[in-house]
């Protein structure tokens, strides 16, 4: 089963140990709590925290790209 886990406060009364043997994509910071096999963020501010902590590292991690100008590089 895949389940989508998301930051809202609703979550907060369930027991997330309960989805280890389920493939899981949560966002943002959900990771301080627990750990998804799959972490997302749009968020530059969050997607910096995320990278800080380490972790991605370990973790398999999906962020919003950056626009990057390559006009420098003609």
């Amino acid at each position: 089963m895949i389940i989508v886990i998301s930051n809202g406060t609703s979550r907060s009364v369930f027991n997330l140990k309960h989805l280890d043997n389920h493939t899981t994509y949560g966002c943002d910071e959900l990771y301080k709590e627990y750990t998804p096999t799959h972490l997302v963020s749009k968020e530059g501010p969050m997607i910096w925290n995320i990278c800080r902590d380490g972790y991605t590292k370990e973790n398999k991690c999906y962020f919003k790209v950056f626009a990057v100008s390559y006009t420098h590089l003609r």
